[in-house]
């Protein structure tokens, strides 16, 4: 133990016990939480357009309990006698994990080996003095009984081996006279955990944006070419297959395939990434992509049953399938009148019993749905906030009740402009 029990209100001599802690966490998820459609989606599938995230955080604190040579409060005394350690956080980093993650367990113990490596630059830089115990606290369980070998590491032994080494070394460090692991409940890591969803945070952001850039140069390149119809001449040729029909623009292509593949992107951002690059193909008459998107939105509207959100109020609200599978049709029935495809038109009319009425104001029409679509995933209808999910709403909440709110701030603003992959580390000042 790293502190003397104490069960008096004064103490005659000074006990002075110092350690280095470490703080690992790491996050494995199916998909990014998403801060608009809460609740989820609830899938009759197993997992749709998404494959996995996962990032790893850890944090350093000096820890000091002083017994005093003069009275100190009771207060100072917990249940069992000891004296409460004071502890200071010096260093909080996390990182963006690449697609080899398989589990939960690599994700943790990617954490554990970026906290040993940080924490071997501090010793060799001498920013830690003095002999000092070293305590190293997770929540995954069976990461912590691995490293303390109450159990064997199977499909980790490659993360096993290579934390086993770093300690091997720490240990060989005269300033480390012993270390501890320590496992603790969820609820007591929540600065890892919250750095951890900072990282997803800003990954879905950066991926966000460069797809809705994408969709405007696209737009912008498809009008320059508005008066060459070459790039839908095809359709008007029988039985043409949708895949060989290309985009106008390249920048469609791509922003296409990252909406329909990427796993850096929550559903709500999919879903309106997705009525944006619709609502611009409207514009430019992009057949090949309003047919492409009519596929999306069907296949969407297959494999959710419903979709949950939170309204203004706060309130969690749900919508049926049916508006998707409605933009999915009126998507495919528009590129076909689009390029002539009359007889084609026809059909789709009859399959889906699509109305004259509702035929003659068709643009306007899946427009409508598109936009209610867009106010459904974002805070309100304006294209530009497709993005505001992912800023201040998203932080505030998340941090929300937690310590270090500031430092947490703060890392967050500096790291949107680093390169997560090889991680990003802030050293606070002992002052903060």
């Amino acid at each position: 133990m790293l502190v003397r029990s104490v069960c008096t209100y004064a103490a005659t001599i000074v006990s002075v016990c110092s350690a280095l802690v470490l703080e690992f966490d790491g996050s494995f998820r199916p998909s990014p939480r998403d801060p608009i459609i809460r609740g989820g989606f609830q899938s009759q599938t197993a997992q749709a357009f998404s494959s996995s995230t996962a990032a790893a955080s850890a944090a350093l604190f000096r820890r000091s309990d002083v017994l005093h040579k003069y009275k100190f409060h009771q207060s100072d005394v917990d249940d069992d006698g000891n004296i409460s350690a004071d502890e200071r956080l010096f260093a909080i980093g996390a990182k963006s994990l690449s697609n080899n993650i398989q589990t939960s367990a690599d994700a943790e113990y990617e954490g554990l080996l970026m906290g040993l490596e940080q924490l071997e630059t501090e010793l060799s830089s001498q920013d830690v003095l003095g002999e000092q115990e070293l305590i190293i606290r997770g929540d995954c369980k069976a990461v912590i009984d691995q490293m303390n070998s109450r159990s064997n590491p199977r499909k980790t032994e490659k993360y096993y081996e290579e934390a086993m080494q770093k300690i091997q070394l720490i240990r060989g460090c005269s300033s480390i006279r012993g270390i501890t692991f320590e496992h603790v409940p969820r609820d007591s890591n929540t600065l890892c955990d919250a750095l951890c969803s900072l990282v997803l945070n800003i990954n879905q952001k950066r991926i966000v944006t460069s797809v809705r850039d994408l969709i405007y140069l696209g737009e912008e390149e498809s009008l320059s070419k508005q008066n060459d119809v070459s790039v839908n001449n095809n359709m008007r040729k029988r039985n043409i297959k949708k895949k060989s029909l290309r985009p106008k623009s390249n920048h469609y292509k791509v922003a296409k395939e990252e909406i329909m593949s990427s796993s850096r992107i929550c559903q709500s951002s999919r879903l309106a990434l997705a009525c944006l690059l619709s609502k611009s193909a409207i514009r430019t008459k992009d057949v090949a992509i309003l047919l492409q998107m009519s596929d999306f939105f069907l296949q969407f509207s297959r494999m959710f049953t419903k979709i949950y959100w939170v309204d203004t109020s706060g309130s969690l609200n749900d919508a049926t399938k049916e508006t998707p599978r409605a933009v999915g049709i009126l998507c495919e029935l528009l590129a076909m009148l689009f390029v002539g495809a009359e007889q084609e038109a026809q059909l789709l009319r009859a399959k889906h019993k699509v109305t004259a009425r509702e035929v003659e104001d068709l643009t306007e029409k899946l427009n409508e749905q598109l936009d209610l679509m867009l106010e459904l995933c974002t805070t309100n209808k304006k294209q530009d906030d497709v993005l505001s999910p992912y800023s201040e709403l998203f932080i505030s909440e998340l941090i929300d009740g937690l310590n270090y709110q500031r430092q947490l701030l703060e890392w967050n603003r500096l790291a949107n402009d680093s390169e997560l992959q090889s991680g990003f580390w802030l050293k606070i000042n002992s002052s903060s």
